[in-house]
């Protein structure tokens, strides 16, 4: 055979190839199914959610199973939830409450932390004492974990909501006003907490100061629970795996969270302080029950919202704890 011929051919046979090598994965992909969309899970920055995010840069997701959506404010990650462009969020308890208020149907499954004085109060040093803000200017949220944490320092205060002037601000503009001088004082969190601390502000009044009432949790509508279950089992999966990683290997976590959070590794130590993060047990414990220990908690939020006017709609309860996507015992393990 002529050596143009054999050439040819073999240039058929690498074609061929190229053809079989470029369309067998469409073609394997085809029979599967297509491939599932990532969980779009929403927060904005807290301490208390970091797990996630550490989990991630731990890689213990499965690939294409969750996707963090990194939002700048609480009010940004309702938004998100209420338009449907996330699928989970990150939410404080209260909030959760509010929403399933305006009719959308969140269940509970996690609870992330607890806060005991992550939460807070910060003044300009000049103020010693909670009833120096009479007639001062306080930055607020304008969420309910705002309004929950400032009703309770004006009541430690002996002050009412009239006696101060309010600045509505989100938690991103939260330094920006205090810096500039607009506020007297403002309500805000971990991290602009340890930062506004750190820059000379005094802090009058904490979570801790409140029994438990500020509750993070992870929740999603009813509809995905149904639609991404396997993807929650592995989000909550990745949350307690990055817990128990920095048990073990504190310094090293501590170092992943560090930049995200925009303080330092020493800082990151201390922010964890003002919160509880529960173990499994723990959850187990809030979650699951007749009824479980968290409707009890949201039962004793509702009425202090309704008198700080938060909560005008009703709102149920019942229905609004799922502990299915908890992880046993023996799938909670992980080897380092």
């Amino acid at each position: 055979m002529p050596a143009s011929v054999l050439i040819m051919e073999r240039n058929i046979l690498s074609v061929r190839h190229l053809l079989i090598a470029f369309f067998l994965p469409v073609f394997v992909n085809a029979c599967s199914g297509p491939l599932e969309e990532p969980l779009r899970v929403g927060s904005n920055i807290w301490p208390g959610y970091e797990n996630l995010f550490l989990a991630r840069s731990l890689k213990l997701y499965p690939p294409r199973t969750v996707h963090l959506a990194e939002l700048p404010s609480t009010t940004a990650v309702l938004h998100e939830l209420n338009a449907g462009t996330i699928d989970a969020a990150c939410l404080t308890l209260d909030e959760t409450l509010s929403a399933r208020a305006r009719g959308l149907d969140l269940k509970v499954l996690l609870v992330m932390d607890i806060s005991a004085g992550g939460d807070v109060l910060l003044s300009d040093p000049s103020l010693t004492a909670l009833n120096d803000l009479r007639g001062k200017t306080i930055a607020v949220e304008n969420t309910t974990v705002g309004a929950i944490l400032l009703d309770g320092a004006l009541q430690a205060g002996e002050l009412k909501a009239a006696d101060v002037v309010l600045k509505f601000a989100s938690a991103d503009e939260h330094e920006k006003v205090y810096r500039s001088g607009e506020v007297d004082a403002v309500v805000t969190y971990e991290p602009i907490r340890s930062r506004l601390l750190g820059e000379g502000a005094r802090e009058l009044f904490n979570s801790s100061q409140m029994m438990d009432l500020i509750v993070d949790v992870l929740v999603a509508p009813g509809a995905v629970t149904e639609t991404h279950a396997a993807q929650l089992r592995a989000l909550i999966k990745g949350h307690f795996d990055a817990l128990d990683y920095r048990r073990r290997h504190p310094i090293d976590a501590d170092r992943r969270m560090a930049p995200r959070l925009g303080v330092t590794l020493d800082e990151v130590t201390e922010m964890f302080k003002g919160m509880r993060i529960p173990d499994l047990a723990e959850n187990r414990r809030l979650l699951e029950g007749s009824p479980p220990a968290l409707e009890e908690t949201a039962q004793k939020l509702i009425p202090n919202m309704q008198r700080a006017n938060l909560l005008r709609d009703a709102v149920t309860v019942t229905d609004m704890i799922d502990p299915r996507f908890l992880p046993s015992e023996r799938q909670r393990r992980a080897q380092y």
